[in-house]
């Protein structure tokens, strides 16, 4: 970690931006013309080397972390931006869902002996205090969220609470903290996609149930949906007792008929 006295700077050092930024060999390939300026394209698979040099460019090259962001925004890879990265990995650490910018405007105080947190959030104010091009800037900061929003799929927390753990090798409280916000998060996360689907399955329930309802009765039709639209699944297995009953009786009714 480099921290500055005069202005607060506090910067990740290599280890620690492999561990938060990790960078594919093929990304690290087709954004070439980034990198090339700071290390040699023969040691990009040299991690060693590439996040040396990764860390160089986050500490005096903010240029190029923008326009590495800008491409993989475009190419509907938000989550692998750096802004992205960072904003939720702070998110998970303060246990709610500031917006970037409030993030941003934090006191410097707000992480201290969170030394990976200081860093990211020192990052971010930089990020949006020098913006390359403003108007650029903001188109992509609106696609970036609508893309983060979407980053608390499991899957991608699945696979950063396995990576984060992969990658601890030694008692470090922080990264620890790090793993444990992270399967929270994950947790929270799962809950939601239970609750998500069980949902959906009540909706096709109550679709359901309103075509049997018409079936029986077609003037039912106006009110039964919106009679059903918050009905939950105990009402809704009472609701379908009560149907087979009537299904039933109908049935018998026709065949009366037809004798």
């Amino acid at each position: 970690m480099v921290r500055g006295n005069a202005n607060e700077e506090v910067h990740l050092d290599p280890d620690q931006v492999q561990q938060v930024f990790p960078v594919t060999p093929r990304d690290r390939r087709e954004n070439a013309d980034l990198f090339s300026p700071f290390i040699e394209k023969g040691e990009f698979r040299d991690n060693a080397r590439f996040y040396k040099a990764l860390s160089e460019i986050l500490r005096e090259h903010l240029d190029v972390i923008r326009e590495y962001d800008s491409r993989m925004v475009k190419k509907r890879d938000g989550h692998k931006a750096f802004r992205s990265r960072a904003f939720r990995l702070l998110q998970q650490s303060i246990g709610s869902r500031p917006s970037l910018k409030e993030i941003a405007n934090l006191p410097a105080d707000r992480f201290d002996n969170q030394p990976i947190e200081a860093a990211l959030a020192y990052m971010l104010k930089r990020l949006l205090a020098e913006p390359k091009d403003p108007e650029q800037e903001v188109a992509d900061d609106n696609q970036l969220s609508n893309q983060v929003s979407d980053l608390a799929d499991w899957r991608t927390l699945a696979v950063e609470l396995a990576r984060a753990a992969t990658v601890l090798t030694s008692p470090d409280p922080t990264s620890v903290a790090r793993i444990v916000a992270l399967a929270n998060s994950l947790n929270t996360a799962c809950d939601a996609v239970v609750a998500a689907n069980a949902e959906k399955d009540l909706e096709s329930t109550r679709q359901a149930l309103v075509e049997r309802i018409c079936a029986i009765n077609p003037a039912l039709r106006g009110p039964a949906a919106p009679g059903l639209r918050a009905a939950d699944s105990e009402t809704l297995e009472t609701l379908t007792n009560a149907i087979e009953v009537a299904e039933r009786a109908k049935a018998k009714g026709v065949e009366a008929v037809a004798e």
